[in-house]
Parts: structure tokens; sequence; C-alpha cells
């Protein structure tokens, strides 16, 4: 899913490019003002990335490929050799940048494979830039869970197949105590 995600990021990125240099050519034919490019899901992508990466940064100059960069020595290697957490950073905000307008994005486990320093200030960014949809966590870290401020929480205290659900709303900021100890042991 990382290279198909990557692909649809690249491939979005050259057709709103194309979009772009027709409409240029055919305002200076018609002796118009060319407009400002749009930022693409690409540029975004790589502006979150970057913002939360300190020792690495991503890049696309010509458009195709995406390399990643150590910062000392400014030395390239293919996106596709990044660690686990990278790949899983770069996967995740472009999946989110992706996602159909006013949609539900699903997070199951969010802080899978993520650096807890990079964890809450990537959902931050992610759920401002993507305002207009609907966030699900599914996770048992709770500091994570707490850290969402205007977020409605619930317990799923059991389920039985095929579709009997025990669901508790937490209205409190402090989490029951009988959840701690069912999540904690």
């Amino acid at each position: 899913e990382f290279e198909i995600v990557l692909k649809h990021l690249l491939a979005e990125n050259i057709s709103i490019g194309n979009k772009y240099r027709k409409q240029a050519i055919e305002n200076t034919r018609n002796e118009k003002p060319i407009e400002s490019p749009q930022n693409t899901n690409l540029d975004v992508t790589i502006e979150i990335w970057n913002s939360l990466i300190e020792h690495r940064y991503l890049d696309c100059e010509d458009g195709i490929n995406i390399k990643t960069y150590v910062k000392e020595t400014d030395t390239p290697y293919p996106s596709i050799q990044m660690s686990d957490g990278e790949k899983v950073l770069l996967y995740l905000i472009a999946q989110v940048m992706l996602a159909p307008v006013n949609g539900f994005i699903v997070i199951d486990e969010p802080e899978m494979y993520l650096h807890k320093t990079i964890l809450k200030r990537l959902w931050d960014i992610l759920e401002s830039r993507r305002n207009d949809c609907l966030f699900i966590y599914l996770t048992h870290d709770l500091d994570f869970a707490t850290s969402r401020n205007t977020a409605k929480k619930i317990w799923i205290k059991s389920y039985k197949y095929p579709n009997y659900w025990e669901i508790e709303n937490i209205e409190s900021e402090e989490i029951p105590q009988a959840l701690l100890f069912e999540l904690l042991g």
C-alpha cells in the first residue's frame, strides 16, 4: 500500500502540474496574467513530514521521484529505503491528505511505529489541515486518547457477534478507573 499511496500522490501532482502548464500557455497566448500554482497533496505531505522529522527531509524536485535526504550531508536515498517509522509517517500523512472531502478517517492504532514526540503533533496537524473530515481513532494508548481535546471519547466495553455492542460515553476528561484497570491489567 505504501507504494500505491505514493503513486497516487505523484499522479495527482503531475495532473495538476499539466493542467497548470496548459492554462499558463493559454493565458500567455491570450495575453492574460498567469496565476500562481496551487499546492498539491504531495506538496502538503512533504511540508508536514519535513516539519516533524528533524534529521531528514523529503523533496521531489522533478515531480516524479520522492527522495529522502540526510540533513547534515544532503545525501539522498530512495524513499523506499526509509525506516518503518519514516514510511508510516509518510503513509499516514498521504492517506489523510488524499481522503475524500468531508470524509471519515478511521485510524487503527495511530501510535503504531511512531515516536511519542511526533505522535500528538502529527495528528494535531492533520486534524487542522483536514478539518472537513471526521477522525475516528481506535487506540489503547491512554496518553494519545486523552490528548484529543475536542474528541468525543467512548469505551467499547464488550462486543458479541453479530451485532451486540456495549458502549459507554466518557463524559469527563478523566478515564474511568474500571477502564484503566481493563487496559492496564
